[in-house]
């Protein structure tokens, strides 16, 4: 079944008829499961109408191995005593003669098996427990009670009792008890879960178990808007998914639910519920809006008062009156005519302030409104919330006449919503907008744009499948903006760690475009050309690069050739554009580049205030994977630093919060580091199971250049130290040869310290080791050198030769300690100490390394020449915030002036606290680096 409206598409798989599966509750399965596994427990399930009590009790109850009664409640049976009783006992009246004869005649009597007087309640209760009792000597038994708000009253009674005495019976009891508002019935004095809406995420799932191919972010906004009820959520998607509906997403109550609030809005008088009619739609507004709004339709506020009354209303910020219930909107707007919805919006906009006016006009319309969609398309240019123009460009596409007028705003809403990190949102739109108008400019932008929101939504590789498909079609008509495609195209696919697929992309682009591409498209290619193992080509100057993605590229292409300050200078270079622009998941990524540049030039403190920053700014946005290389990087610092507990936690965070995102490139990153945290522990037999599966990822993604991520001198030198020399030698002939090839002196440096471990007299490792040093550059990688020098150490005085050890030994501890590499500096002054020398008092921390992450980016900032205020805006923080990180930054470091600070970051040497690179000097003229962008960013 099928329907095409506005240019969405959904579908139901075959076989919607068939029971779905069961989706969400995790967390209260579980607990439910848990407590009816074993002996006997009672448990209360409270939750709002729709909200899936008796989805969660028939889970259970398809899960349990033991014997299910099942007792729901009836409106039409809650005055007939003990009806309930009656159905629970209905198959154990063979264990009747089980129990004492009192207890016997009193369950006869009460459940109309018998004549006689009337028995006492507590006779009852005890029979009904010992029956039960009796019947689970042979089989567990799990009791499941629906709508327990109409179980009779002395039905409930005996209910209760069991519960409390169950603990000794192989009787399990869970009740489900509709929370209704303003209904007398509590909840038994018994432990309950509550349960509380779906999340967006639950949402999906119960999206697609029911069968419904809705896109994401329709999903998640009829989740939002029914409060995460999923019987509601169910029913709207069943109704989007039939034929000749409307295209709006206006909530589906649902036909259980909407009954009960039926019954309870029919306990308010006439006047209450029109009153709350207006809270429903006047969402944000402000209190007195809505008081003017009521009195316009001869209401007031004290019509609200009923409503309080029963729950159904509660005050938020700013004193705005709100529906306590997401659902209770739906159900006054669907009983309320269209005069009288109408005659609530124009109140509404009668009173709002311009832009709120508009958008209640809006909606006060019905079909196509061209003067109020150019109304709202100019509200949405004057506004600085990406979100509320998105909003008010999709609302205005809706009520645009000429297709391709709507194409455009649709195009423009998906903009916004890019910017707010909507990316699932924003590439439905550009697909919307495809159906409306397919001229090759427009194509190309569409396309483009849908990719960056598939990206930020953590679909890489259906990103990347839109941008080759759309460059196929316009490779004829339009080869320039094909080629631009293909080049974009390797942004997804390097995600993905698919270093082959994005240079098939590039060779593709080249031959459209011919050599050399445009400045704008070659950064990105370079990189995939890095990434596979090739020359990258002619690359441009920072200063000729005006997108920020170019320049992260830039700088990714020239980290992975080993060119750190070209890298830092480009890396930069895009800092300063994304701190002044919308593009959080960007300013992500180039934080947690420049961390990775710091951690492999010895800037680690620097490197971890990058990298932390691009974790905070990563989770800021909505979840889309790129959060994984900030923690990947703080990962790898700890490894490092030998604090395998906390690299574990790092690594933990970015399975669960990118694992599901599609940013696979994590699946070569992640087991590097894990191999790195056992070399560091010095357990080579531990790294090589994480080592081997990052050769294996590399090997799979056609991932060549060894500088991407930097793993195979690791494993070569776990085989070497864990008794393998063969395997070392193959692992080493393939670093050697890619490293010679592309020039990678640091990496070739890894090699030859890891030949020097495999040497087996005193000459061939002094050779060795010498080739390492003179390849290695304790300025520019003074980690990897450090470990040069402690390996040659370690086989110098292992062939008897301690005087010639103890140079390297004395240099490499003095390096690691310069570092902050704890353990690695430990082991080279235990090296020193075996071979008859012994360090003398380590040296004091380094000025910066007191500083917290967050006081170091501050200090930073201030010492770039940044005020207060502009350090505030530009990490999200409060001036005051600023202001009391900067007094314990002047305390921590003994400064009193900017000057100071200035001096004591630049004696850190690395220049990395400096977050965009430049010295208070260069402040003072931004024009020359900004201005290129200053007009696109504006």
């Amino acid at each position: 079944m099928g329907r095409t409206d506005a240019g969405r598409v959904w579908r139901r798989r075959p076989g919607d008829d068939r029971p779905a599966p069961f989706a969400g509750r995790r967390w209260e399965s579980g607990l439910l499961g848990r407590a009816v596994a074993g002996h006997g427990s009672a448990r209360v399930v409270v939750g709002e109408p729709g909200i899936g009590k008796t989805a969660l009790l028939e889970h259970l109850a398809g899960r349990s191995p033991h014997r299910v009664v099942w007792v729901r409640g009836s409106r039409a049976e809650a005055e007939l005593p003990y009806a309930a009783a009656a159905r629970l006992l209905s198959g154990f009246t063979d264990h009747f003669g089980k129990v004492p004869a009192a207890q016997r005649r009193a369950l006869e009597v009460a459940l109309a098996l018998d004549d006689g007087p009337a028995a006492g309640v507590l006779a009852v209760c005890a029979g009904v427990l010992g029956v039960l009792g009796a019947a689970s000597a042979r089989e567990p038994v799990l009791v499941l009670v629906d709508d327990l708000q109409w179980i009779d009253p002395e039905s409930r009674l005996v209910l209760e009792y069991l519960g409390r005495r169950l603990d000794r019976e192989r009787v399990a009891l869970v009740m489900a008890l509709r929370d209704e508002p303003g209904a007398a019935a509590e909840p038994p004095d018994l432990p309950a879960v509550r349960l509380a809406g779906f999340d967006r995420a639950d949402g999906r799932r119960l999206a697609r178990v029911h069968g419904f191919l809705a896109p994401d972010h329709d999903v998640d906004a009829i989740v939002d808007a029914a409060g995460g009820n999923p019987l509601a959520v169910v029913e709207t998607l069943r109704r989007l998914a039939t034929p000749d509906q409307a295209a709006d997403l206006a909530v589906e109550v649902g036909r259980s639910a909407l009954p009960a609030w039926r019954g309870v809005l029919a306990r308010l008088p006439e006047p209450a519920r029109r009153a709350l009619a207006v809270l429903a739609v006047a969402g944000p507004a402000e209190p007195a809006t809505v008081e003017a709004a009521l009195a316009e339709l001869g209401l007031s506020v004290r019509d609200i008062v009923p409503g309080e009354r029963l729950g159904l209303v509660t005050a938020a910020e700013g004193g705005r009156l709100r529906l306590r219930y997401r659902l209770l909107g739906p159900v006054l707007l669907a009983d309320a005519p269209e005069p009288a919805r109408k005659a609530v919006y124009a109140a509404l906009s009668a009173h709002a302030r311009r832009d709120q006016r508009i958008w209640y006009q809006s909606f006060a319309v019905t079909g196509p409104a061209d003067d109020l969609a150019a109304r709202l398309a100019a509200l949405a240019r004057g506004t600085a919330d990406p979100v509320a123009a998105a909003r008010f460009l999709r609302r205005a596409a809706d009520l645009t006449a000429d297709p391709h007028r709507r194409a455009m705003r649709l195009l423009a809403a998906a903009a916004g919503a890019l910017r707010a990190g909507r990316g699932e949102q924003a590439a439905s739109w550009c697909r919307e907008a495809v159906s409306l108008r397919d001229d090759p400019a427009f194509l190309a932008a569409a396309a483009g744009r849908s990719a960056r929101g598939l990206g930020l939504a953590g679909r890489h590789r259906q990103a990347f499948d839109e941008l080759a498909g759309a460059a196929a079609w316009l490779a004829h008509r339009d080869p320039e903006r094909a080629a631009d495609l293909l080049c974009a195209a390797t942004g997804p696919a390097l995600a993905l760690g698919e270093a082959r697929l994005a240079c098939v992309a590039v060779t593709e682009a080249e031959s459209l475009a011919g050599v050399p591409l445009p400045v704008r498209a070659r950064p990105a290619a370079a990189a995939a050309r890095v990434m596979h193992g090739l020359p990258p080509g002619e690359l441009p100057p920072p200063e000729s690069v005006g997108d920020p993605a170019a320049l992260v590229w830039l700088a990714l292409a020239q980290l992975w050739s080993e060119r750190p300050d070209p890298a830092r200078t480009a890396v930069n270079a895009a800092l300063c554009r994304l701190r002044r622009g919308h593009a959080p998941a960007l300013l992500a990524v180039a934080l947690a580049v420049r961390g990775d540049l710091g951690f492999r030039t010895g800037g680690w403190a620097a490197a971890a205030a990058d990298a932390a920053e691009s974790v905070a700014v990563a989770a800021r946005t909505p979840p889309n994977g790129v959060i994984a290389f900030g923690l990947l990087t703080l990962a790898r610092l700890e490894a490092a630093r030998g604090r395998p507990d906390r690299c574990a936690e790092l690594l933990a965070r970015s399975r669960k919060e990118a694992g599901p995102l599609g940013v696979d490139l994590r699946l070569l990153l992640e087991p590097a580091v894990r191999g790195l945290a056992a070399l560091t522990a010095g357990e080579p037999g531990t790294a090589l199971e994480p080592l081997e599966s990052a050769w294996s990822h590399a090997e799979a993604g056609g991932v060549g250049n060894p500088a991407v991520v930097p793993f195979a001198a690791d494993l070569a030198e776990a085989h070497a130290r864990s008794g393998n020399p063969a395997r070392a030698r193959e692992v080493l002939a393939w670093l050697e040869e890619r490293a010679a090839g592309a020039g990678l002196r640091g990496q070739l440096a890894g090699a030859w310290r890891c030949r020097g471990l495999l040497a087996t007299d005193a000459a061939e490792a002094t050779a060795a080791f010498a080739t390492a040093r003179d390849a290695g550059d304790v300025r520019t990688a003074p980690f990897e050198y450090a470990r040069t020098l402690l390996c040659e150490g370690e086989v110098l005085r292992r062939l008897r030769r301690p005087a010639a050890a103890r140079p390297a030994l004395r240099q490499a501890a003095e390096v690691f300690e310069g570092l902050g590499a704890e353990v690695w500096a430990e082991r080279a002054a235990a090296e020193l100490s075996a071979a008859g020398d012994h360090p003398g008092a380590k040296p004091g921390p380094v000025a910066t390394d007191v500083l917290t992450p967050q006081q170091l980016r501050i200090a930073s900032l201030v010492a770039a020449g940044h005020n207060n205020g502009e350090a505030a805006e530009m990490l999200f923080l409060s001036r005051k915030t600023v202001e009391a990180h900067l007094t314990q930054v002047y305390r921590k470091l003994g400064v009193r002036s900017r000057t100071q600070l200035t001096n004591a970051l630049n004696a850190r040497g690395d220049h990395g606290g400096l977050p965009d690179g430049r010295t208070p000097q260069s402040r003072e003229s931004p024009d020359a680096a900004e201005g290129p962008r200053r007009a696109e960013f504006g």
